[in-house]
């Protein structure tokens, strides 16, 4: 068992070592400004680009012409009823008026 753990420490000591080798940079050979913003021009975008805007068309249907139609009808008869209610409404107050008029209060 301690030998299994020896060889893989000594492999991962070497490995380390060879990683540490193929790390070590020059400085004349590290990237200038320029070039890192060249590079980050040149590099894909991380998302993907926006989908064209969508245009919608119109598109008369024939249940559209029903619904139209309907929504005038109601509309107008709400219309009749409202004017309704106010002249009943105008007519109920006019006859309290009158009635107060006549009636003898003290």
């Amino acid at each position: 068992m301690s030998a299994k753990l020896a060889a893989s420490a000594l492999a991962a000591a070497a490995a380390g070592t060879a990683l540490a080798r193929s790390q070590i940079v020059h400085a004349a050979e590290l990237p200038q400004a320029d070039d890192l913003a060249r590079d980050s021009r040149r590099k894909l975008a991380i998302y993907d680009a926006p989908a064209a805007p969508r245009e919608l068309v119109p598109v008369l249907s024939p249940l559209q012409d029903e619904v139209k139609l309907a929504r005038e009808t109601a509309q107008h008869y709400y219309g009749l009823v409202q004017n309704h209610a106010q002249l009943a409404t105008d007519s109920w107050i006019g006859w309290e008026k009158d009635a107060e008029r006549k009636s003898p209060s003290g």
